[in-house]
């Protein structure tokens, strides 16, 4: 029998960012060796994918990196992992924080 995929490593519950920063999220789950892992981001339930030039998205590696944050950028991040014998999922709460100073 298969073993379905088990997450080894996944990002905290939640992360805190600045506006213009950086954004690195990983995560990642082995399974029987003869599986196919893919991996699947997500932010509040819409898919992310390499469409934009700020996003990269990592379907084996299992990360998601985002450049130059801004407020749009904030929500749930799920990972979902994916392979013909099960999936998983985990979600971690990102946080954009504005640079100190007087609200606008």
């Amino acid at each position: 029998m298969l073993q379905g995929p088990n997450l080894v490593e996944l990002p905290a519950e939640h992360e805190n960012y600045t506006i213009g920063s950086q954004l690195f999220l990983r995560c990642r789950a082995e399974a029987d060796p003869s599986l196919d892992i893919a991996y699947v981001w997500k932010l509040n339930g819409v898919r992310l994918d390499d469409l934009s030039y700020r996003i990269r998205v990592d379907p084996r590696a299992g990360y998601v990196e985002i450049d130059n944050l801004t407020l749009a950028d904030r929500g749930d991040y799920e990972c979902e992992v994916n392979t013909w014998v099960g999936n998983l999922r985990a979600v971690t709460h990102v946080h954009i924080m504005g640079p100190p100073g007087p609200g606008n």
